[in-house]
């Protein structure tokens, strides 16, 4: 008996299969979209951990970073007696100018001291090429991404400026270090390779070029596992306070490991939101296809459960059309998910620069990816096929009870009349079948969501640079100089041929306390009628400076518990280390840091030093710009000239390919869903109302007619669709812009393009088009006199 009756439902299984082949690649489709992104991402984010954690132990990552001013070396060994130190090493780190000969305008670098076994304690160096510097002789190791940028090789000699001076230096190797996987000058909006250097050189030399013999001016510090990293903290802070500490800062503020963890935390926030929408869509497919095919099958059913089948057997006959959705789902989800891993993970080693950094797929991340397709279809058939294992074969063997219908609210209101055969009945289905209308909606509206949220990233950063940026930073040069300088050099710096317009900046870094709280922070002294800086607020106007007191960034103060009125501590963190306690007259919501801000008048009386100068903003007439970048490149007092528009440009291109990419694969995934769900929907009305359909084609409707029919509800559940979806990707993009980016970093708006919105509304149509069009060729073949010779 049963080898007869088990080949029976298989082969039934296979009819199945093969009618529903159309609908089962899309939902296969679907869900592979939704495997390919957990893996693609996932293993993307678990691939930069891991090489992370192998670069970080194996080259002795530091725990604690400290700058000072200078400190004989026998401090050493108290912040080395100190509780849960495992071990340090003291250094000589100088900013230096690098004119490279064909720069429009000097590189700035960082000068690293090296012992003379050339391994550092902490921070070792990986040596890609060459070797360490030789003790006693102007040889350096360059950071590679930088040595790239300009065609170094070991050999080459490359010009330096220290304390002042200009120096030819050899260069012996090129390097990695944990300490620069993402490199970027301080200030700048972007790691540019070609304009910002990492220097190392033998200690000796080093200290004789700025008069450092047997001192430091920076520490680095290796904890214990078990150590407390605050109680390190404020104890080499109290030791290197009478040295011009600046103020020591844990492995999660140090600037390279905080940007990593910060892409880290978005890839896997990613890796969570995206999936979710695909798998979702998915289980409603599979629900809405097994639906249909029970209802269709009552009958049969009866049948199975009347000759001997239990519902256990029925419930697994049913369950398998989700393996075979699941294997080539799952298979192309995989290969997929390799694919778009491989690809995501050569954009980040563009960006971060790890010795090795492969992609690697595992076998947990496999079975997790199908674990959660497995779980979506099963989810989605179980609601389905509950229904055909509870129905009693008697109550099967009869049709289900005909449809109540009544007027709906368009006839009540007359409106009908109006409206044309067509499109009544159009609506009249709608009417009866609202929840399955309204989840097709939200499925196709959470793809086309997809498509806004994937250009986000991208259309945040534009209204940020056009709308905030440009209005904050109108000059065309920005001039740091290697210490503070009296007033009278800005001024010189205006008066140079080019030069239209110069005015000075205060930078002096503090700390701000306020009650149990602290942060670092930077008080920016400005003039009283500044014209190239402004304070500007997100999607608001611009801020006044105060006569009196100082600004505060509004994230700042929410972190501090500030309000306007208190006073904070702020205890500078150079020249005499004065503690001063200004009134807080008021906030200022910008979206960047978290700065405090006075007229220069104010900040010269808090930090005591008579208006020095930081830097200089300069504007400059375009057609003498070269001549003003050379005349400022070779003087001795400027460490570094930054052009605004180019550091914008740079901020485009670095994120413009990530971004397009992903934009693409945004595009494409989502356009599966739309047509996935217009598909199966389709195919269901088709199927249902072939009967109907036939009928109205005999009484004289033309095909196009009955196809408007078909396509009508279609059309309907996309024009639902598309407001919601803009709808929720702008809630997407705000959500992810709220949870996953360093708001003390960055605060940049949720703001999409109208070419964003317009995009996603294309797509959805687009590809609903060429769903519903592939669905209507099938009504050019529908056999008339079969289908009404059918039964109900």
């Amino acid at each position: 008996m049963s080898t007869r009756v088990v080949p029976a439902i298989d082969r039934k299984l296979l009819r199945e299969v093969s009618r529903l082949k159309g609908q089962i690649a899309t939902i296969a489709l679907v869900l592979a979209g939704g495997m390919t992104c957990f893996i693609g991402l996932r293993g993307t984010s678990d691939s930069l951990e891991t090489s992370r954690d192998a670069y970080y132990d194996r080259f002795r990552f530091a725990h604690v970073f400290a700058h000072l001013e200078r400190a004989p070396e026998s401090i050493a060994r108290r912040i080395e007696a100190l509780p849960g130190v495992e071990t340090l090493q003291t250094r000589i780190a100088e900013d230096v100018s690098i004119p490279i000969e064909g720069m429009d305008r000097a590189a700035s670098g960082r000068l690293l001291s090296l012992p003379p076994s050339g391994e550092p304690a902490t921070n070792a160096l990986y040596l890609r090429e060459g070797s360490f510097p030789t003790p006693g002789r102007d040889e350096v190791v360059v950071l590679e991404s930088f040595a790239t940028a300009h065609g170094l090789r070991p050999g080459d000699h490359l010009p330096v400026v220290l304390n002042g001076k200009l120096r030819q230096l050899r260069i012996v190797g090129l390097a990695l270090c944990p300490e620069f996987v993402y490199a970027i000058r301080p200030g700048a909006l972007a790691d540019d390779p070609s304009r910002n250097g990492v220097l190392w050189m033998e200690r000796s030399v080093l200290a004789a070029a700025f008069e450092l013999e047997g001192a430091f001016d920076d520490v680095t510090v290796r904890l214990q596992p078990e150590a407390s990293e605050r109680a390190t903290l404020d104890a080499v802070d109290r030791i290197l306070a009478p040295y011009g500490g600046t103020g020591a800062v844990g492995r999660k503020d140090q600037i390279s490991n905080r940007i990593l963890v910060s892409e880290l935390e978005q890839l896997r926030s990613l890796a969570s939101m995206v999936p979710s929408v695909f798998l979702a869509v998915a289980a409603f497919l599979v629900n809405m296809v097994l639906g249909r095919l029970i209802a269709n099958q009552r009958g049969e059913i009866a049948v199975l459960k009347a000759i001997g089948y239990t519902n256990l057997e029925v419930t697994r006959h049913y369950l398998w059309l989700v393996a075979v959705v699941m294997v080539p789902g799952g298979l192309l989800g995989v290969l997929g998910g390799v694919a778009l891993g491989h690809f995501v993970l050569g954009l980040y080693a563009g960006i971060f620069r790890f010795p090795s950094l492969e992609f690697g797929i595992s076998s947990p991340l496999v079975a997790s990816a199908m674990s959660l397709g497995a779980l979506s279809a099963i989810v989605g058939a179980l609601l389905a096929v509950r229904a055909a294992a509870s129905l009693p074969p008697a109550e099967a063997m009869r049709p289900p009870a005909p449809a109540r219908y009544r007027r709906g609210i368009l006839g009540r209101l007359g409106i009908e009349a109006f409206l044309g055969s067509s499109t009544t009945m159009v609506l009249r289905e709608i009417g009866r079948k609202p929840l399955r209308t309204m989840l097709s909606a939200v499925g196709m509206g959470g793809a086309i969501a997809l498509i806004v949220f994937g250009s986000c990233g991208s259309d945040a950063l534009d209204y940020y640079l056009d709308s905030t940026f440009r209005r904050e930073q109108r000059q065309d040069l920005g001039v740091t100089f290697t210490r503070p300088v009296e007033p009278r050099v800005v001024r010189e710096l205006g008066r140079l041929p080019g030069v239209l317009k110069a005015e000075a900046v205060r930078a002096v870094p503090i700390r701000v306390r306020h009650e149990n709280r602290m942060r670092d922070s930077v008080l920016m002294g400005l003039p009283h009628e500044a014209t190239l800086r402004h304070l500007v607020a997100r999607g608001a106007g611009e801020v006044p400076l105060p006569d009196q007191g100082v600004l505060v960034t509004r994230t700042l103060a929410d972190l501090l518990g500030l309000s306007v009125g208190d006073r904070a501590e702020l205890e500078l963190r150079e020249g005499d280390r004065r503690v001063v306690r200004p009134v807080i007259a008021g906030l200022v919501d910008e979206a960047v840091g978290l700065q405090l801000y006075a007229t220069d008048d104010v900040a010269a009386a808090l930090s005591g030093d008579h208006g020095a100068a930081s830097m200089a903003l300069l504007r400059v007439d375009p057609s003498r710009r070269v001549d003003v970048e050379r005349q400022l490149r070779n003087s001795p007092a400027v460490l570094d000239v930054s052009d605004v528009n180019a550091d914008i440009d740079r901020m485009r291109a670095m994120n413009g390919e990530a971004m397009d990419v992903w934009t693409w694969v945004a595009m494409t995934l989502s356009a599966l869903i739309v047509f996935g769900v217009v598909y199966n929907n389709a195919r269901i009305a088709l199927a249902t109302g072939s009967r109907d359909l036939a009928t109205l084609r005999v009484l004289g409707m033309t095909l196009g007619e009955i196809s408007a029919i078909l396509i009508g509800g279609l059309a309907v559940q996309v024009a639902i669709a598309i407001p919601l979806g803009l709808v929720m990707g702008k809630a997407f993009a705000a959500y992810f812009f709220a949870t996953t980016i360093d708001q003390e970093t960055f605060r940049f708006q949720a703001v999409i393009d109208d070419r964003t919105y317009v995009r996603a509304a294309v797509v959805a149509l687009v590809a609903a088009a060429a769903s519903a069009l592939s669905v209507r060729q099938a009504l050019g073949r529908l056999d008339l006199i079969g289908v009404l010779k059918t039964k109900d």
